[in-house]
């Protein structure tokens, strides 16, 4: 799903990000990561700030560190904190972290895509 995000192609990657969480559902932490990105990319940035904060007391339950994520979700909260401030992307984050995985992975696959 990286590659084809990579590649602009969104729809493709948001059905085989789909398809990798039937496989691996406990995955879903990586896929709310990347979709955090687009969302952030094209946008949406309270609901990238939502599923960042969803992956993130993921990742704490389950003591994840993915290095290999670490500058997508860098830059995407740089972004999130230029876009909304500080106080904005703490508050959404918060609430996101308190969602369920499937609320929050709903808005992974919603939204208006840039071309």
């Amino acid at each position: 799903a990286h590659a084809l995000v990579r590649l602009g192609r969104i729809e493709e990657a948001k059905s085989a990000a789909q398809a990798m969480l039937r496989a691996l559902p406990g995955y879903a932490h990586l896929v709310m990561d990347l979709f955090a990105a687009v969302a952030a990319q094209n946008g949406r940035s309270e609901d990238a700030a939502l599923m960042a904060g969803c992956s993130a007391r993921i990742k704490r339950e389950r003591d994840l560190h993915d290095a290999s994520e670490a500058t997508m979700i860098t830059e995407t909260l740089e972004r999130l904190e230029r876009e909304l401030g500080h106080q904005r992307t703490v508050e959404l984050m918060r609430q996101g972290s308190g969602m369920s995985t499937l609320d929050v992975l709903a808005l992974a696959w919603v939204g208006p895509i840039a071309h």
